[in-house]
C-alpha cells in the first residue's frame, strides 16, 4: 500500500502544484484580509451604534433609511469583492484537483495493468519451474 502511495506522490507534478501554490495562498491571504476587516468593520459599527443612535433618533425616517440603505449598499459591495476573490480561489484549486485526479487515474490504470503482467509473469515462471522439476525426476 505504501508503495502505490509513494509511486502516487512521485508522479504529482510538484513543479506545478509549487508554480500555482503563491498565486493559492495570495488569494487566501487576500481573501482572508477581506474577512478580517469585514468583521473589523461590523465590530465598530456595532460599538458606534450606540452613539449613532442618539444621533439617527433626532433624524426623520427617511434620513434613517437612506443611512440604511448606504450602510447596506457598501456591504453588499465588500461580500460581493469576497465571493469574487473565494471564486478565484476555488476556481485554481479546481483546476490543480482536476490535474491531481487525472494524474492519480493514470497510475491507477498503470498499476493494474504492472498487476496483471506480474500475475501473467509468476504464471509462466512457476509453470517453468514445475517442468523444470518434472523433467528433473
Amino acid at each position: 500500500m505504501s508503495f502505490a502511495i509513494l509511486t502516487a506522490l512521485k508522479a504529482v507534478p510538484w513543479t506545478e502544484v509549487m508554480a500555482a501554490a503563491p498565486a493559492i495562498a495570495e488569494g487566501a491571504k487576500k481573501l482572508w484580509g477581506m474577512v478580517s476587516s469585514s468583521k473589523r468593520q461590523d465590530k465598530a459599527r456595532h460599538a458606534d451604534a450606540g452613539a449613532g443612535e442618539l444621533d439617527t433618533s433626532k433624524l426623520s425616517d427617511l434620513a434613517r433609511l437612506s443611512l440604511r440603505v448606504a450602510e447596506l449598499e457598501t456591504q453588499t459591495a465588500q461580500l460581493h469583492a469576497q465571493m469574487q476573490e473565494t471564486v478565484k480561489l476555488v476556481r485554481e484549486l479546481a483546476q490543480q484537483n482536476t490535474a491531481l485526479v487525472a494524474r492519480v487515474e493514470l497510475h491507477r490504470i498503470r498499476l493494474r495493468k504492472l498487476s496483471v503482467l506480474s500475475g501473467v509473469t509468476i504464471l509462466i515462471l512457476a509453470s517453468l519451474l514445475l517442468a523444470w522439476i518434472a523433467r528433473s525426476t
